[in-house]
């Protein structure tokens, strides 16, 4: 989870992983389904994404470690209640397919990542995750839900996306128990909660009359970029912030166990997945995109 003075912490996601077919694919969508906490969620991210920078850093594919100190301070994005102790068991009980091993001791993690995300780890494509984002959210399926966001980008070229309401029930862990009814609204009390964060728009589309598409697409949860209220007069209710694109982004890092300096450059360009995965059809997703944000290392 790199930090400084200039850049906000993030995870960097293989982009190969983005792929239906790849074996991590399913995976990474698991994971947010098994952790039940938004605490143990945040952890999980917070180390993977420290983990996979020093990896693209040293490439060292054996045990590594990194000292957690500046986990807990006003510049992370976990919460300020995390204590030195509960980060410590829930390191310690993690188990996820993306490390082979992983424990925590006296402020050091020492883990080694599987063999399988090394190697699509190692890439130079990868999509970033802006940790930051995060900060503000109290509850796991509003982190899931911005995580999933940010994996999925709205851009100027395609402002709208879509998410399938079926695969949102399943990584929300919506109970079954529930009524068709409550389930949505289930669903759709977490995009309010980011709405109210201005973090994005959103709208749930379903089939209104007898003869309209009655297909899995058909019921959607398509979401935009945040627009404010505009009043009658047209007066902007609240202050629009310009959106800053930065071309690159420093990284440097300094700890007592990684006695080298992390220094990386990245690039970033839009692209479209379909010329990367022309044999790959949508269908084989349960996110209806085919655009990402590619970050490319230097």
């Amino acid at each position: 989870m790199i930090n400084n003075k200039n850049n906000k912490p993030f995870l960097a996601v293989p982009f190969d992983m983005m792929n239906p077919k790849h074996p991590l694919h399913k995976k990474l969508y698991k994971e947010l389904v098994n952790f039940k906490t938004n605490l143990e969620l945040k952890v999980f991210i917070a180390v993977l994404a420290e983990a996979t920078m020093i990896l693209k850093t040293t490439k060292k594919q054996g045990k590594q470690t990194f000292s957690t100190v500046g986990f807990l301070g006003d510049n992370s994005f976990l919460p300020g209640t995390l204590v030195e102790k509960k980060l410590e068991k829930i390191i310690n009980e993690m188990n996820t397919p993306f490390f082979d091993s992983l424990s925590f001791s006296n402020k050091i993690v020492e883990f080694k990542l599987s063999d399988l995300y090394m190697k699509s780890a190692l890439k130079r494509q990868f999509i970033k995750i802006d940790l930051m984002r995060l900060k503000s959210l109290t509850s796991p399926n509003t982190t899931k839900l911005v995580i999933l966001q940010s994996l999925y980008p709205f851009s100027e070229k395609n402002p709208k996306r879509f998410i399938y309401l079926n695969f949102l029930l399943e990584v929300f862990n919506i109970s079954k128990k529930m009524t068709r009814k409550d389930q949505i609204r289930a669903v759709k009390d977490v995009f309010r909660s980011l709405e109210k964060l201005e973090l994005l728009n959103w709208e749930y589309i379903y089939p209104k009359k007898a003869n309209d598409d009655k297909t899995l697409k058909a019921y959607s949860f398509i979401y935009s970029a945040f627009t404010p209220e505009i009043k009658e007069d047209n007066e902007i209710t609240e202050e629009v912030k310009p959106e800053i694109k930065e071309n690159s982004i420093n990284i440097k890092e300094d700890t007592e166990t990684l006695k080298e300096n992390i220094d990386e450059k990245f690039s970033i360009e839009d692209f479209d997945l379909d010329e990367l995965l022309e044999d790959h059809s949508i269908r084989n997703s349960a996110i209806g995109h085919t655009e990402y944000l590619k970050h490319v290392e230097k």
